[in-house]
């Protein structure tokens, strides 16, 4: 059972009952508190549960209260006055940042090594030795109804040309070569 079971006044009284000062309460109201618990034994219940509960929390405090003075006074009467900080605890922070500082840049190099593929002990090959010498041969100088055979045709007049651009299937194109 809760207390919203309980008719309305029974709560009132109630609060009214614990909300006030050194339990002042007027005669009639507390008649009919009494009437309440007389007749309805859930209400007594109730009221009883929050008297154990309230009851058992206020010794509780009052014990832990005394307890926590008994340890300060024991703590106070041993250290009169504080020591101080070493100063080693400032060094040995700054030193744990500097090794997470300094793994945290080998984690990034490594990343930034890995992912192009250069890692210290591999030498990658030059890319311009890699590819075959390309150079140009020609110069397109004029071009008629030209139909090309390569895979990348020229498609103006003075385009430079390389030789497997020289193919022609049909049309007219004039050249100037680089060898005269």
């Amino acid at each position: 059972m809760s207390i919203q079971d309980l008719p309305p006044e029974f709560e009132q009284l109630l609060n009214r009952l614990l909300d006030s000062p050194d339990e002042e309460i007027s005669q009639s109201e507390f008649d009919q508190f009494q009437a309440y618990l007389s007749t309805n034994p859930e209400a007594m219940q109730y009221y009883f549960d929050y008297l154990d509960i309230n009851l058992g929390m206020q010794s509780d405090m009052k014990a832990r209260l005394e307890a926590l003075e008994q340890t300060f006074k024991e703590h106070n009467s041993q250290h009169t006055q504080p020591s101080p900080q070493p100063i080693v605890v400032r060094r040995t922070a700054f030193l744990r940042y500097a090794v997470v500082a300094s793994c945290s840049l080998l984690v990034g190099l490594l990343l930034a090594w890995s992912f192009p593929g250069y890692f210290p002990g591999n030498r990658t090959p030059d890319p311009q030795s890699g590819k075959e010498e390309r150079t140009y041969v020609a110069t397109l100088t004029r071009s008629t109804d030209c139909v090309w055979g390569s895979e990348s045709p020229p498609e103006f007049s003075g385009q430079r040309l390389m030789t497997e651009d020289l193919v022609l299937e049909r049309g007219v194109a004039e050249f100037r070569f680089d060898t005269g």
